[in-house]
């Protein structure tokens, strides 16, 4: 699923938002039961705008309504494990040293790495 999608930012699925804040609250209450978040920082790196790939797979189809590039590999933070999350470092790996995993004709992902980029990121030790 993508970060977007009912499953990952649903109460009844991992409750995944896109705002640090709002996961700093810890949860919210629904039809008077509390339910807890997730961050997920997976919305920053999508898009042109990120410094690597737009997302972390990529599909061709004919269908009306087709997104090409999804972020189906995702990192989900409980807040109290924020302070330990390092977000600057977290990113879609495009390149191995020299190597790029991307195709060079055009957007995809070189069929002979993966269908799938990996992603990095860094927990550092809590005190």
């Amino acid at each position: 699923m993508d970060p977007f999608e009912a499953g990952i930012v649903s109460s009844e699925g991992l409750h995944g938002v896109m705002d640090r804040r709002v996961a700093q609250k810890l949860s919210r209450g629904i039809n008077g039961q509390r339910r807890s978040f997730f961050y997920n920082p997976m919305w920053k790196p999508m898009g042109d705008t990120s410094s690597g790939s737009p997302g972390t797979f990529y599909r061709r189809s004919g269908s009306y309504v087709h997104y090409f590039w999804h972020t189906f590999d995702q990192v989900l933070v409980r807040p109290s494990l924020l302070a330990a999350f390092r977000e600057e470092e977290l990113r879609v790996v495009n390149s191995v040293g020299t190597h790029s995993l991307l195709k060079s004709s055009g957007p995809g992902i070189s069929p002979r790495i993966s269908d799938h980029l990996p992603i990095l990121f860094k927990l550092n030790t809590l005190p």
